[in-house]
This record gives structure tokens, C-alpha cells and sequence, in this order.
């Protein structure tokens, strides 16, 4: 499970990222928000079997969203949402593929 935190760790919110909370578990799903150096909340979503499960949301360090969209066990799919430069962009994933 620490190796799992630890890639999202650098996934989500690069070099930053420096501690993660576990805020909430339910049998095989854990509730995780990473935050950076400053104590700002980078990301945070769902683990479920060791695998991201349910909705993710990203942040950058004025707490502005960045990114927000669901996993299925492991996978991207959905909608995903994602701001940039003042703008929001939406996809469609299916299994972690661009449609």
C-alpha cells in the first residue's frame, strides 16, 4: 500500500507532493488526499484493492481544480474534467483510452 501512495505520490503531484492522509477507510477503500510543501491540498480520491477506485480531483497551489474525473479500478472512464490557462477542457475515457 506505501508503494502504491508513493507512485500516486509523483503521479499526481510530482516532486511537491510530500505527505499523504489517509482520511477515511471502509474494508478494501481508502479515502487519500496528498498534500505539497506548503500544506496545500494537491490531490485527492479513492483506493480501492490496492487500485485508484471512484472519483479523483487534482488541485494546483492556490487550490484551484485542476483536473476531476473518475477511476474504475485503475482505469480512467468517463467524463474528465480539466482547467487550464483559464479554460476547461472535457474528455471521454474508456479504460484509460482517449474516445
Amino acid at each position: 500500500m506505501r508503494y502504491l501512495i508513493f507512485i500516486l505520490t509523483f503521479t499526481f503531484a510530482g516532486l511537491n507532493a510530500q505527505q499523504e492522509k489517509v482520511v477515511s477507510q471502509e474494508e478494501n477503500t481508502l479515502e487519500i488526499v496528498i498534500y505539497g510543501d506548503n500544506g496545500n491540498q494537491l490531490n485527492e480520491g479513492y483506493i480501492k484493492n490496492n487500485k485508484l477506485h471512484g472519483y479523483w480531483a487534482g488541485y494546483n497551489k492556490q487550490d484551484n481544480t485542476l483536473s476531476f474525473g473518475k477511476y474504475d479500478q485503475g482505469e480512467k472512464v468517463g467524463k474528465w474534467y480539466f482547467w487550464s490557462e483559464g479554460k476547461l477542457r472535457r474528455v471521454n475515457y474508456n479504460n484509460s483510452i482517449l474516445e
